[in-house]
């Protein structure tokens, strides 16, 4: 009884673990793509969740940026097969709020209080997260909230200090508890009758914001 009692104490500490993306590291290895059969193999696990699952187009799913972004890939320890994938899209000198207000009064600034912006936002990214894909039997084990850290970790080493993505409206809260909000004065983007997306963003700094 003492035994049984053991062993279903641990097995409630994984599954905790587990729900709560814990102990994914040790369940899964996580990578970027390195070769072009690294982004088709992410490619194939996209076209299963959201072509056939959510009915996303498949010209809207495959918009021919896959070449200049960032992919996070998420590998099952046991077998080393695919259960995750994300992608990260990197603009240059995308400006803040905070910087558009600044430009507005610009004609009181002096010249080198100017530059000094310009420099700023040479240095500033822009990072548009998306395609972020998990296969059906390994959703709930917290691999979504590690693949979305990944690529907001590969955005801060490259200097983005925003992210937006673009999720179906109903995954407002999942993105909510990752630090998202809704991109002020943007609504509800419908695709077709299964498919409606919304506009989130998240600073990385909030102190350069």
């Amino acid at each position: 009884m003492r035994y049984s009692f053991h062993f279903f104490f641990l097995f409630i500490v994984v599954l905790f673990e587990l729900l709560n993306g814990t102990n994914a590291e040790g369940l899964f290895k996580f990578r970027l793509a390195t070769s072009v059969d690294d982004v088709r193999l992410c490619q194939a696990l996209r076209r299963q969740v959201f072509v056939r699952e959510q009915r996303v187009p498949a010209d809207t799913e495959l918009d021919g940026k896959d070449d200049g972004a960032l992919h996070v890939m998420c590998f099952a320890s046991n077998d080393g097969s695919l259960v995750a994938t994300g992608r990260c899209l990197l603009v240059a000198g995308a400006p803040s709020a905070s910087e558009e207000g600044e430009k507005g009064s610009s004609s009181s600034a002096t010249a080198s209080t100017a530059q000094q912006q310009q420099q700023r936002r040479r240095r500033r990214f822009h990072a548009v997260l998306g395609r972020i894909a998990v296969h059906a039997n390994y959703r709930g084990q917290g691999i979504g909230p590690q693949v979305i850290r990944k690529l907001e970790q590969e955005a801060a080493r490259r200097n983005a200090i925003r992210v937006t993505l673009t999720p179906h409206s109903y995954l407002h809260d999942f993105y909510a508890r990752l630090g998202y909000r809704r991109v002020p004065g943007t609504g509800p983007i419908p695709v077709n009758e299964h498919c409606t997306l919304i506009q989130m963003e998240k600073w990385l700094n909030l102190e350069e914001k």
